[in-house]
């Protein structure tokens, strides 16, 4: 959906479960990030920089939805990508018993 704009921001509107996503702590998370990113004086160059720019150049498609959207994207695709990995390390070293003795001191 998100590569065809139209139908993305058609769901998000007239999907009623789409605003109560708001209040899971995540999107709070992102939410009070963008919030402290805004009110800083320095911005660090990341991607929330970058959305923040946009919206200054593209007022009418870069909203505060949209940037709330990609930055909980952003948040949600790289705690997700962390989890994988921790699961997939803690699985090989249980599996693979002289892998974890060598590293166990």
């Amino acid at each position: 959906m998100g590569q065809v704009a139209w139908i993305d921001e058609y769901l998000r509107i007239k999907n009623p479960i789409w605003r109560k996503l708001r209040k899971y702590p995540v999107v709070q998370f992102t939410l009070n990030q963008i919030r402290d990113h805004i009110q800083s004086p320095e911005r660090k160059p990341d991607f929330l920089t970058q959305f923040i720019e946009a919206r200054e150049k593209y007022l009418n498609i870069m909203t505060e939805d949209r940037i709330a959207d990609l930055a909980n994207t952003n948040v949600a695709a790289g705690s997700d990508t962390t989890a994988i990995i921790l699961r997939e390390l803690v699985f090989q070293l249980l599996t693979h018993p002289n892998v974890y003795s060598m590293y166990a001191h």
